[in-house]
């Protein structure tokens, strides 16, 4: 199993303390990590990205140099060239990037910039990926897509998103609560979930089809039922 691990982290900005000490373990499949503006979770990201200095130890499955996708908006803004050389014709179908497939993509808007650095990762195999902050610029539907095909296509994978939109959740396997630099929360979705006064504490309701079912109680009844209200909704008509 891939894994990236952080023991007593460490990070200090001029004189401010951001982390101190911290112990983390990301395995294979998505962890949302989550928090408010200034709980220090781009941070966090750079550091497990060796893009800040830090204290402490951050451990691979591998013991060889790691290649990590870090999608942000510096990546996102550095790309050049026409979509399709940058895609191929199933990807940018899946996108529904068919109108903008002959433009160099540094003109579109960034919304779609970010699809397009979206595509790219779709198109690559990378064991450990961090898309910091990106998916707040996508509509509902952009956003579910792309969150289903990068559980399917990257279900060996170390993922890590970082969101402060509980909403965006919903795909996870695993989430990370941050506030002010300190892990809060850090449980598999089922069990997260459940911490629903932490989470009010913090400023976070829980997603609609989350509170519909814990409180029918069917939390341990009905599969995944979190992650299709379709689903819900044709066991609720039965």
């Amino acid at each position: 199993m891939k894994y990236i691990k952080l023991d007593k982290v460490s990070f200090r900005y001029e004189d401010k303390v951001i982390f101190d000490e911290i112990n983390i373990k990301f395995n294979t499949g998505i962890t949302f990590l989550i928090g408010n503006n200034g709980s220090a979770k781009s941070t966090l990201l750079k550091i497990i990205g060796k893009k800040l200095p830090f204290l402490g130890d951050i451990k691979f499955d591998i013991n060889k140099n790691v290649e990590i996708f870090y999608l942000d908006t510096l990546y996102v803004n550095s790309l050049t060239g026409s979509i399709n050389k940058l895609l191929n014709e199933d990807v940018i179908e899946l996108l529904d990037l068919e109108l903008y497939k002959d433009d160099d993509v540094s003109s579109l808007s960034f919304p779609l910039r970010i699809k397009v650095s979206l595509g790219i990762l779709l198109m690559s195999n990378s064991s450990y990926i961090i898309i910091d902050n990106m998916l707040c610029w996508l509509n509902k539907i952009d956003k579910e897509l792309i969150l289903k095909q990068i559980k399917k296509v990257f279900k060996n994978s170390v993922v890590i998103i970082s969101t402060n939109n509980l909403e965006d959740t919903l795909n996870a396997n695993r989430i990370v609560l941050l506030k002010d630099g300190e892990v809060l929360l850090e449980k598999d979705i089922k069990e997260f979930y459940t911490n629903e006064k932490i989470l009010v504490d913090n400023g976070f309701i829980l997603p609609f089809i989350v509170d519909l079912s814990l409180k029918l109680e069917l939390y341990n009844i009905v599969d995944k039922i979190y992650f299709d209200q379709r689903k819900l909704v044709n066991n609720l008509w039965k």
